[in-house]
């Protein structure tokens, strides 16, 4: 049996792409915003904060972030200031974080 591949299935197809790309990048945002509420830095704990709390659905707001990623926003925000939450959002033992990437160079 012959099967087709129709031009909407190729389209199709670049757009399951370019949307697990960009789920990708916004997951990062999440993340990043999670490790800066770990950090001993007020500088990048205190926006991390704001950040979180923030009650706006603008695109790239924690708010908008959550519901593109079809994650419950509440749950997600309460893990976010707990240490063990952190922990289970960024799936491993974040004390070492800052020290890891400080550790790495970037040529």
């Amino acid at each position: 049996m012959t099967t087709y591949q129709t031009a909407f299935d190729e389209d199709e197809d670049k757009l399951a792409r370019a949307n697990a790309n960009y789920r990708g990048l916004w997951a990062s945002v999440l993340l990043q915003a999670v490790r800066d509420l770990d950090s001993k830095e007020d500088t990048e704990r205190q926006p991390a904060i704001a950040y979180v709390s923030d009650s706006e659905l603008t695109p790239g707001s924690f708010n908008w972030i959550c519901e593109s990623l079809e994650l419950d926003t509440e749950r997600v925000r309460l893990m976010t200031f707990t240490r063990s939450g952190r922990r289970k959002l960024l799936g491993r033992n974040i004390g070492n974080t800052k020290q890891r990437t400080e550790g790495t160079k970037h040529e």
